[in-house]
């Protein structure tokens, strides 16, 4: 009987944890994470290597772009509350990713920059026009640029260690819960 409880209870506990979450799965069911291929600064990102090799619990994925005058700034203080709401090892467990819509004027410094300024944890992520595009398609975000006027979705996607989009979080998100969905993501 003992052995059974044993292996009963962790599967009991992970399903507590998913009824546990403020911003409950979006997507039923969980889409494939695309690949992102950009730059943090000079620095090359894969979303895929990212997850191969460092395994973060969560990957957020927020898109916008560094002129933005109210929702990315907004988002990114709030996403970054969330953030300094964790503990170091927690911390270590999340990765942030800001992708510009607006390649042209966010280059991979600019984008890593205006992330980092919120955030030292964030990683703001660039390449060119057709990368970015790509990267866009693939995640089916609304963006565009009417003669410099530049739209775009405000939604931060959740993604898991095993390459699935499972949530959809909106910009309305509240700091100090998402901070709570990410502790029970990284436990």
């Amino acid at each position: 009987m003992h052995r059974l409880l044993l292996l009963v209870l962790p599967v009991l506990a992970l399903a507590c944890n998913k009824q546990d979450y403020i911003y409950p799965d979006t997507f039923h069911p969980p889409w494939p994470a695309s690949e992102i291929e950009l730059k943090h600064g000079s620095t090359p990102y894969s979303l895929t290597r990212d997850l191969k090799e460092n395994r973060p619990s969560v990957t957020l994925l927020f898109f916008g772009f560094t002129h933005c005058p109210d929702i990315c700034p907004s988002t990114m203080q709030r996403a970054a509350e969330a953030l300094r709401g964790l503990e170091p090892g927690e911390l270590g467990k999340v990765r942030f990713l800001f992708v510009t819509v607006d390649p042209d004027r966010d280059s991979p410094d600019i984008a890593r920059a205006y992330a980092k300024k919120f955030h030292p944890a964030m990683m703001g992520l660039s390449g060119s026009s057709q990368e970015v595009k790509a990267v866009i398609k693939s995640y089916a975000v609304h963006s565009s640029n009417r003669d410099g006027e530049i739209s775009h979705s405000g939604a931060i996607y959740w993604i898991t260690p095993d390459a699935k989009v499972t949530k959809r979080i909106s910009q309305d998100f509240v700091s100090k819960d998402l901070a709570h969905d990410l502790k029970i993501a990284t436990r």
